[in-house]
Parts: structure tokens; C-alpha cells; sequence
């Protein structure tokens, strides 16, 4: 296994202009398809969204979510095997802007989308989804609370029928 290397201050910033300008560009399809046309570009993005700073974190994320959004990216995503565990972890223990595009794309994932309909239901976590969702509704009065609540819902809902 190769031996990772201590970043440096200059690399850090490096990968936040990186994660900031890919997060612009996958608001956009033509951007997405950018995106998406980079090898292990996914990859990528879940190993920046599970190490480094929040911020990474969040930019990472939200750049997942935008291409959960792209139809012909959904297929990609679903054989990304790490993809539902990263973002079902980011739902139960991301920050509050964390978890909102984190249920956000589950939401884009599972919208209008069989396949990922399937997946989800055979990767056994809708119990993990209800068991985060009834935290959320359990949370005292929180806007972003509610909307991941929201979010949740509606994904079991997809789920379940």
C-alpha cells in the first residue's frame, strides 16, 4: 500500500480551489458531463468527502449530489459500491449542511430511477434511513433538520413502493 504523504498548506488549498471550481461546474449539465468524463472522477470525490476539511467535505458532496441529479450519471454511481455507504454515513454523522445535501442525494438518486430504487432497497438500508430519519423528526425546531426529514421521507416513500 503506498504511503500517503503530509499535505501541505499550498496542496490544501490546491484541492479547495479544485472542489470549489468542480462544484460551480456541476451545477451545469454540460459540467457534469465534464466532470464525468474524468476517470475515477466519483472515486475521487468520496475520497475527498471522507478526509480532509469541512469545507472539502461539503464541496465534495454537493458536487455528488449535482451529478445524482444527471440520468445518464445514476448508472456510474449505482457501481460505485462505496457511494451509498459514504452518503448514508454523512446523513447520520455530517455536518447540518453536510447532511442536508447528503439526503438531498439520496433524493436525486432515487428519483424517477428503477435501478437505483433496486439498489438501494438490496443494499439493506432503508432501516438505516428510518432510524436517521426518525432522528431528524425527533430534532427540536431546526430548519435543516426538517428539510433532511423531508428528504427522507420522501426516499422511503420511493423505497417502500
Amino acid at each position: 500500500m503506498p504511503k500517503k504523504t503530509k499535505k501541505t498548506s499550498v496542496m490544501r488549498l490546491k484541492e479547495t480551489v479544485w472542489l470549489d471550481l468542480l462544484a460551480s461546474l456541476s451545477f451545469s449539465t454540460d459540467g457534469q458531463n465534464m466532470i464525468l468524463k474524468v476517470n475515477d472522477a466519483v472515486n475521487l470525490l468520496l475520497e475527498f468527502g471522507s478526509g480532509g476539511s469541512e469545507h472539502n467535505q461539503k464541496s465534495a458532496v454537493l458536487v455528488l449530489r449535482n451529478l445524482c441529479f444527471n440520468s445518464a450519471a445514476k448508472s456510474q454511481f449505482l457501481a460505485t459500491a462505496k457511494l451509498l455507504p459514504f452518503l448514508l454515513r454523512c446523513v447520520e454523522q455530517g455536518s447540518e449542511q453536510v447532511r442536508v445535501i447528503s439526503c438531498s442525494a439520496l433524493w436525486a438518486l432515487v428519483y424517477n430511477s428503477h435501478k437505483a430504487k433496486v439498489n438501494l432497497k438490496n443494499a439493506h438500508i432503508v432501516g438505516k434511513l428510518q432510524e436517521a430519519y426518525s432522528q431528524l423528526v425527533n430534532m427540536p425546531d431546526s430548519p435543516w433538520a426538517e428539510k433532511c426529514a423531508q428528504n427522507l421521507h420522501d426516499v422511503l416513500v420511493v423505497l417502500r413502493s
